[in-house]
């Protein structure tokens, strides 16, 4: 593995209630960053992460992990920590060690107590900037609507959407960067187009990105009420500025086993969350 410099780092760890999905999310991570050439599953006591005997027997992380993993020029130090209460020590100090957070939610089970938790932690670690990844959303009964209003009312409209899924869960396809209105379809996340059957929906998601963004800054917002465009990189860097603040939390849809809509997930990763030297 390469040298990096500092600003070229991200140390971000890993939180969620347990069974969230973090564990294979680093695994994701790791297959598409080409660090390895085959996902192995928490199921089947094969990832990376999870590397003691106890891990593989109960099938869950006991200890946190560090998984580095290269991506556009930059390394992400990724913290892959417990779910459960008995080792939340674990999560203490891997978010005491990192400038940023993902905090996994499922699609299924939505905010659980463990999602508090992380949150908690997150905010107790200086108000760690973050992203929130919606797992899962290739499992039968997920929802990401559900999962995101359910976000915005516990932790309020600065949490908005900046990938929406694509397909329903027996059929999960991609998804839609709302920043960049593109779509990224299957493992490999191949560019494209975004659906005609998902244009008012990824336009929805666009403006109430927008929206949130433009609070951040007085001049953005001028133009945004009256009724400007407001230009991509014009966007971009006023995004990456309120995520490192605090003000805005960006909501990335995901399934992490099957590795689709990851690529957006670590392109954010690395673009909008800070380095050790900010």
């Amino acid at each position: 593995m390469q040298a990096y410099r500092s600003q070229d780092l991200r140390n971000i760890v890993l939180m969620g209630h347990r069974g969230s999905g973090k564990t294979s999310l680093a695994e994701a991570a790791l297959f598409l960053s080409g660090a390895i050439k085959r996902m192995g599953r928490v199921e089947d006591g094969n990832t990376v992460s999870d590397f003691e005997a106890q891990e593989h027997a109960h099938h869950y992380s006991i200890s946190s992990a560090v998984v580095p993993v290269e991506w556009g020029g930059r390394r992400l130090n990724l913290l892959d920590t417990p779910g459960f209460p008995d080792f939340e020590g674990e999560v203490v100090a891997a978010a005491g060690a990192a400038e940023a957070a993902i905090i996994t939610v499922d699609a299924v089970g939505g905010i659980q107590a463990g999602t508090d938790i992380a949150w908690q932690h997150a905010d107790a670690a200086g108000g760690l900037p973050r992203i929130v990844a919606v797992t899962r959303l290739d499992r039968e009964n997920a929802n990401f609507d559900t999962v995101l209003a359910a976000l915005r009312k516990r932790f309020g409209l600065k949490v908005v959407p900046l990938a929406i899924p694509i397909g329903t869960p027996s059929a999960f396809a991609g998804v839609i960067d709302v920043l960049r209105g593109r779509s990224y379809r299957g493992a490999g996340d191949a560019e494209g187009d975004v659906p005609e059957d998902r244009a008012v929906a990824a336009a929805s998601a666009r403006e109430m990105l927008i929206e949130s963004v433009a609070g951040t800054d007085d001049a953005l917002l001028n133009d945004y009420l009256e009724g400007k465009e407001i230009e991509g990189e014009r966007l971009a860097a006023a995004l990456a500025l309120a995520v490192s603040t605090g003000e805005i939390v960006p909501v990335i849809a995901v399934a992490n086993t099957s590795a689709v809509g990851v690529r957006p997930l670590l392109d954010y990763a690395a673009m909008l969350l800070p380095s050790p030297i900010g």
